[in-house]
């Protein structure tokens, strides 16, 4: 099956009924639905937003809709939402002030975790002036959320560059049309600040990177891949 083109996301104008299963799973507190128990959908195009519904008709809630995905359901909100751009830039903002408050002597850590953060298939990582960002969905690969959340970033944290890390598997999975890591604005400054450093939580670990010689796409490619793993494990913890 051919990958799809991102598409722009409009305000949800279609719908998905879930099975009882669904509906028990929501009202449990679960964020996701399986494809398995989607009882009827409207030819519900990738990454379009979604009004739950349950067997009676009654809303439940505003979801992202993967054409792919076993989970073909992620809930964005229990309300209905107009405008999805708008809302991921206002919970990547409250994700940045919560990590402003619980965050201590660091300035490498996971500044908005998906679900967690309520921002599902949104992944953004903070190494000191750089800003890595990975996304996971078809929802949140249209161009409009894209363009958001980079706006958002640059913002609220000003950094010297935001960076894509991409997961090949997950847009495979996703059906998305392949990318590159290191797209986005890879240099908001005419040059990056050396050397970096960056202090883990518990301030535990330091890194140092000298590498003023090299392109800010390797350097942020470098420092990315050093730090993801141990990143992961702190903050998965």
């Amino acid at each position: 099956m051919p990958k799809k083109s991102a598409t722009p996301i409009p305000e949800a104008q279609f719908s998905a009924k879930v099975s009882p299963r669904g509906v028990a799973r929501l009202k449990g507190g679960h964020a996701w639905v399986y494809r398995s128990d989607i009882a009827a959908n409207e030819a519900v195009p990738p990454g379009a937003l979604v009004g739950v519904t349950d067997p009676r008709g009654q809303f439940l809630g505003t979801a992202l809709y993967s054409s792919s995905s076993q989970i073909a359901i992620r809930m964005i909100s229990r309300e209905r939402v107009a405008d999805l751009p708008a809302l991921v830039a206002e919970r990547i903002r409250a994700a940045i002030s919560y990590r402003e408050r619980v965050v201590a002597n660091s300035n490498a850590y996971r500044v908005a975790f998906s679900e967690a953060d309520f921002l599902p298939g949104l992944i953004i990582d903070r190494y000191h002036d750089v800003i890595s960002a990975q996304i996971l969905t078809q929802a949140m690969d249209a161009d409009p959320v894209r363009s958001a959340v980079v706006k958002t970033l640059a913002e609220e944290l000003t950094p010297a560059g935001i960076v894509e890390r991409v997961d090949s598997r997950i847009r495979d999975l996703e059906q998305l049309p392949p990318r590159k890591s290191g797209q986005f604005h890879l240099s908001l400054c005419h040059s990056w600040p050396t050397p970096h450093v960056f202090r883990a939580p518990g301030g535990g670990v330091k890194v140092v990177s000298f590498l003023s010689s090299i392109s800010p796409i390797r350097e942020a490619k470098v420092v990315i891949g050093a730090l993801a793993s141990a990143l992961d494990r702190l903050t998965s913890g």
